[in-house]
């Protein structure tokens, strides 16, 4: 009897897990980050909203500054770890098999996103851009979807500019995750990094 009740559980989180979730959002990032994201589950019956006036960055950005030498550290063990996974063909193959497979289970309805993103070095927001570059260009392809992201190599920059609704099945993004991540490119990958 346990076991029945135990698959009746199951169930019933499967079949609510499989109810769509719309998501609207809007996002605008200049001087300090503003935006809201609503979640829409059960055909509207369940809305939740949270918004962001960035009033939070401000009060982070004291500690920030007190931390500037662990950042340098970080960004070179960041840089290796990017090197690593850029040269891993099996990885990078999984990675685009799982991004086709999550883009399946998202429709999109008028998406529009305007960025300049520069970290500061010319060397690192190329690599950065070898990774955002061939995403933007798979994002402009998309007929609801209306991006231009653009490299800044001379200042440290983070400018966002963007607003949609997406509906995603939460249980094929489940699945879809499930299976990325037990993938053996991705444990080699895992195992590799963690050393």
């Amino acid at each position: 009897m346990t076991l029945l009740a135990g698959g009746a559980v199951l169930l019933c989180i499967a079949g609510l897990l499989a109810v769509p979730v719309e998501i609207e959002f809007a996002v605008k990032r200049k001087e300090k980050l503003e935006g809201f994201v609503c979640f829409i589950w059960m055909f509207g019956l369940v809305r939740r909203e949270i918004s962001s006036d960035g009033g939070k960055e401000e009060e982070a950005g004291g500690e920030a500054k007190a931390e500037t030498k662990p950042k340098k550290k970080s960004k070179s063990r960041w840089r290796g770890r990017l090197m690593k996974m850029a040269t891993a063909k099996t990885f990078l193959a999984r990675l685009a098999r799982y991004v086709r497979d999550v883009t399946a289970c998202v429709r999109i309805y008028g998406v529009r996103l305007d960025a300049r993103i520069g970290t500061g070095d010319p060397a690192d927001t190329g690599m950065l851009w070898g990774f955002i570059g061939p995403a933007e260009l798979l994002l402009a392809g998309l007929s609801n979807i209306r991006s231009n992201i653009k490299p800044e190599f001379n200042e440290e920059i983070l400018e966002l500019d963007g607003e949609g609704r997406v509906r995603v099945i939460p249980l094929r993004v489940l699945a879809a995750t499930f299976l990325f991540l037990l993938s053996p490119a991705v444990i080699k990958m895992a195992w590799e990094l963690a050393r």
